[in-house]
């Protein structure tokens, strides 16, 4: 059987606040992810690419810089890297900072194509996110998503290798 976390000790301080964006972890099964969308009493994390919906009470933020730890080797991988980067409402210059370092996790597990979801919107975001594309280091390409994978509102990223 895998491991499993101990869930928090009662009365232990959260490293910060649960806040949209911030890094948490499920108290009793040890998952972590990005809190998404928090309204009133429930809560959806991204988790490994997937959507994962939870109650305020059972999460708890991990913050300061140090990864929170999985509950399987297969987790932590899936943490480290996952596969997609959601910046749905983001501002340009926080987007641009969370591609940065989703491109670097993302080629340090040996990913060779990673899909960034920006939305339609009015076109500021995605148009930014290209353009930095272009330029950036470890991108070898990068082309607007195919109908199945978010068409215009998404950019597919092949990284160098």
């Amino acid at each position: 059987a895998p491991p499993q976390l101990a869930p928090a000790e009662e009365g232990a301080a959260p490293a910060g606040e649960l806040a949209v964006g911030a890094r948490v972890r499920h108290r009793a099964l040890g998952w972590t992810g990005r809190l998404e969308k928090l309204e009133g009493e429930q809560a959806e994390v991204a988790v490994a690419g997937k959507r994962v919906k939870a109650r305020r009470g059972e999460l708890v933020a991990v913050g300061d810089g140090r990864p929170a730890r999985p509950s399987t080797a297969t987790a932590a991988a899936q943490e480290a890297a996952p596969a997609e980067l959601m910046l749905l409402g983001r501002r340009v210059e926080e987007a641009l900072a969370e591609l940065d370092d989703f491109l670097d996790r993302a080629v340090q597990a040996e990913l060779r194509e990673v899909r960034v979801v920006h939305g339609h919107g009015t076109g500021r975001l995605r148009d930014a996110l290209r353009e930095h594309l272009r330029r950036h280091p470890l991108a070898a390409a990068s082309r607007a998503g195919a109908p199945n994978e978010g068409g215009n509102g998404a950019t597919v990223v092949t990284l160098r290798s």
